[in-house]
C-alpha cells in the first residue's frame, strides 16, 4: 500500500507500508523530529480515508493519504529489524515509492488519536495522594515477580482508577521477536489472552516502536488491524489509548486501555504513572 504523508508546510514523503500507522512512523525519520520533544498525537480520520495528525506540543500537523481507499489492510510480519530505512522526497513527476517491506528499524514516534482535537481537563474522582500511595504499593508488590504477574498488577491498578472495557498490559525484552500479552481484562480477555503482537503491528506495536503514547478515537479501521491480529474481533472500538512502559533504561512493554469511561474522570496521568512503574519492574527481570 502506498501512502503520501504531507506536513502543513507542504513537505511530503511517499511511502510503501502495510498500513497508515507504519507509514506514519517511517515518515518521522524523513521529517527528522525528535520523539522526546513531541506531545501526544491526535489523529482524525476523514470520510475519504485520509488521516489528519496534530501534535499540540510541536504545533505541527501532517496528513496521511492512501493512494487508494483503504478497505482491507494487509499487514506484514516477521520483519528483520537491522537498520534505519531510507525515505525519499516526493517529486511531482516521480511515481516511485520507498519500500519499507524489509530491514525496518523501530523509530520512536508520538501519540495518535482518531478524534476531534480539543483541550480536555478531566474532573478527577481520586486524589493525587491516593494515586501516589497506590503506585508506591505497586512498586513493592512487583518486586521479585515475573513479567505476567507484574502486568496483571499493573492492569488491576489501572482498572482501580479508570473504568475501561478492556485493559491490556504487554511486555517484551530486547531478545524477543514480538510483544507478549502479559495480562488482559474485560471483553477482550478471551481474544487476546496468551497472544503475541509483532513489533510495529497494531497500535500497541507501533507505540512500542515509537516510544510515545498513541490515542485513537472513532476509528473506521478494522479492530483486528488496530490490535495487530489476523483474526476477526467483534468489538466496537470507540477509543484506544496506548502508553509505553519505559524509563531511562528503555522500553519494556505497553499499557493499553480500550473504551475508557470518561464519566469516571479518566486522567492520562494514571496510565503514564502505572506504565512507568511497570517499566521499572520489567527492566529488572
Amino acid at each position: 500500500m502506498n501512502f503520501t504523508v504531507t506536513a502543513t508546510d507542504g513537505e511530503s514523503v511517499k511511502i510503501d507500508a502495510p498500513n497508515w500507522m507504519m507509514a506514519l512512523g517511517k515518515a518521522m525519520a524523513f521529517f527528522e523530529y525528535d520523539p522526546k520533544k513531541m506531545g501526544r498525537w491526535v489523529c482524525v480520520p476523514s470520510a475519504t480515508g485520509d488521516i489528519h495528525i496534530d501534535d499540540p506540543v510541536l504545533n505541527k500537523s501532517w496528513t496521511v493519504k492512501p493512494d487508494q481507499e483503504i478497505k482491507i489492510v494487509v499487514r506484514q510480519s516477521n520483519m528483520v529489524i537491522e537498520e534505519e530505512p531510507e525515505v525519499a522526497r516526493v517529486d511531482d513527476n516521480d511515481d516511485s515509492t520507498v519500500d519499507f517491506s524489509s530491514n525496518m528499524a523501530p523509530i520512536a514516534m508520538p501519540t495518535s488519536a482518531l478524534a476531534e482535537v480539543q483541550e480536555w481537563e478531566p474532573e478527577k474522582v481520586f486524589s493525587e495522594e491516593s494515586l501516589a500511595e497506590r503506585l508506591f504499593d505497586l512498586s513493592f508488590d512487583m518486586m521479585g515477580v515475573g513479567p505476567q504477574e507484574a502486568c496483571a498488577l499493573a492492569a488491576d491498578l489501572v482498572n482501580e482508577f479508570i473504568g475501561t472495557e478492556s485493559t491490556i498490559a504487554y511486555h517484551a525484552s530486547i531478545n524477543d521477536e514480538a510483544m507478549h500479552v502479559g495480562a488482559v481484562t474485560g471483553s477482550l480477555e478471551s481474544i487476546l489472552e496468551g497472544k503475541s503482537v509483532p513489533f510495529g503491528e497494531g497500535l500497541a506495536g507501533t507505540c512500542f516502536d515509537m516510544g510515545t503514547p498513541i490515542e485513537v478515537k472513532n476509528s473506521e479501521e478494522d479492530p483486528a488491524t488496530l490490535f495487530g491480529l489476523d483474526e476477526d474481533i467483534d468489538v466496537e472500538v470507540r477509543r484506544i489509548i496506548c502508553v509505553p512502559a519505559q524509563n531511562e533504561n528503555g522500553i519494556f512493554g505497553v499499557l493499553q486501555i480500550v473504551n475508557p469511561d470518561d464519566s469516571k474522570g479518566f486522567d492520562p496521568e494514571v496510565l503514564t504513572s502505572v506504565a512507568l512503574t511497570l517499566a521499572g519492574a520489567l527492566a529488572g527481570l
